[in-house]
């Protein structure tokens, strides 16, 4: 089969018993556009809510910084959600690698969006769980982590920018000539088992100091859920 004829069939083989629709792939870009205004408003509020009441008491910090920097991130890479719910067999491999490009933009930035995130939330717990010029465990593991996510999501950064020479080769899987330096498997598996243990930890670690007060087990409740809400 030529390049031309190959260009025009699917990006992916389809099921058996399944044909190609070019023309009528399926799917629902509202949805995409809509997952994407929804979340870019509740994050933007959220932000906003924050920085105002920050500017307001005079106490902005790193962590509001780092808020901002994450809803930043999540607008540069907001186009990730677009074509969600389209089988790739829909789609002609001629078509696929901008959407692979918009792919592999949205996920450097989900990079930001996320060290931003985790590393603001764990100031907050500092600030909030740890008392003024005290050093104990919830202290030093809060900025191990800091420090584990800061470094993580760095070196992720460049390895996922710079995995193809030329970069073209990242997004355009018919490019001749080139090499590619990694295991993009392995990439995605340390990525997301990095990111689980990490919220797990964050998770964790205000229920430690909360189930630990002096208070009603009604009250731990509350407050348990309180803040398991916020983190979601």
């Amino acid at each position: 089969m030529d390049l031309a004829t190959l260009l025009e069939g699917p990006a992916l083989a389809p099921p058996e018993n399944v044909m190609p629709d070019f023309t009528n792939p399926g799917g629902a870009h509202d949805l995409g556009y809509g997952v994407i205004i929804a979340c870019a408003v509740m994050a933007t509020l959220s932000v906003v809510m924050r920085l105002a009441t920050r500017i307001a008491m005079r106490k902005l910090g790193m962590a509001d910084a780092m808020y901002f920097c994450a809803l930043v991130g999540l607008t540069c890479g907001a186009g990730k959600a677009i074509l969600r719910r389209v089988h790739q067999w829909n789609i002609q491999l001629k078509n696929l690698p901008p959407i692979l490009f918009k792919l592999h933009i949205g996920t450097v930035f989900y990079s930001l969006v996320c060290m931003g995130l985790k590393v603001g939330i764990l100031l907050d717990w500092l600030a909030t769980f740890v008392p003024l010029g005290q050093k104990n465990v919830m202290f030093w593991t809060c900025w191990i982590m800091i420090g584990v996510t800061t470094i993580f999501y760095l070196v992720l950064l460049p390895v996922e920018i710079f995995q193809c020479t030329p970069r073209e080769k990242i997004w355009n899987k018919l490019y001749e000539g080139g090499y590619c330096i990694q295991n993009p498997s392995a990439r995605n598996f340390a990525g997301g088992f990095v990111a689980a243990i990490s919220d797990l930890i964050i998770f964790i670690l205000p229920q430690n100091v909360i189930w630990r007060l002096n208070m009603s087990t009604q009250r731990k409740i509350g407050v348990s859920i309180l803040f398991t809400f916020g983190l979601l």
